[in-house]
């Protein structure tokens, strides 16, 4: 090997080890970063944001993680007393309207949402509750911003009785609090963002918007009959 092909081989070597030293460097920094995190958190926000990153997975393996942020708001609502906040938007579809001819004209829970209601919310209330941490947990109902993806006022209500009927036990419990949307959060009907529908690109990649627009408009033609 001539002196010249050495020298090469010895700067790219140099430059190797330099960005792996580096990349350690990054790597100890970030890992630092988490055992300040975790050592600021209290036990019980950890003991709780554990069991729930575990029980993400047990739920569907590739859910959305948790992210950090939520470790955070945990652990300050401890620190200050003030109850966690939590909510869960149940959209009121084309697709209840089918589903009510079904169901005979009615709504018979299913299967998954007496699980949900018999099992799943009470086991994440229970774990707050072993945790001493307490919690207010909001279910809204959502209708559609659009006049065509709006449905029947009567639907709309067998619905929402169907599901209070479901979430009673845990109502009474006092954390469990059922909201219309528009008429009991907003006071009005939902419109756009003016900034972010100006501009709808600089918030989302033109890919990942062109997917969702592709998806929902499959949904509203095969499943809620709309065109």
């Amino acid at each position: 090997m001539s002196y010249k092909n050495k020298k090469q081989k010895k700067n790219l070597f140099s430059q190797i080890k330099y960005r792996l030293g580096l990349a350690k460097i990054v790597l100890f920094k970030f890992i630092q970063k988490v055992e300040r995190r975790n050592d600021m958190l209290l036990p019980q926000t950890r003991t709780l944001m554990s069991w729930l990153r575990n029980r993400k997975t047990i739920i569907r393996s590739n859910n959305i993680n948790v992210n950090e942020w939520v470790d955070s708001y945990v652990n300050q609502c401890v620190l200050q007393g003030k109850s966690i906040e939590m909510l869960t938007q149940f959209c009121i579809s084309k697709d209840l309207e089918v589903r009510y001819r079904d169901q005979g004209d009615a709504f018979v829970p299913t299967k998954k949402e007496r699980l949900l209601f018999e099992k799943e919310i009470p086991l994440v209330a229970d774990a707050f509750r072993r945790n001493g941490v307490a919690f207010d947990w909001w279910i809204t109902f959502n209708q559609s911003y659009l006049d065509s993806g709006r449905i029947d006022p009567a639907i709309q209500k067998a619905y929402t009785e169907m599901i209070a009927a479901l979430a009673a036990p845990l109502i009474q419990n006092g954390w469990l609090i059922l909201a219309d949307w528009e008429i009991d959060i907003l006071g009005k009907r939902p419109e756009p963002n003016g900034t972010v529908f100006a501009n709808v690109g600089r918030f989302v990649q033109p890919d990942a918007l062109q997917l969702e627009i592709q998806r929902h408009s499959s949904w509203a033609r095969e499943e809620a009959g709309l065109t």
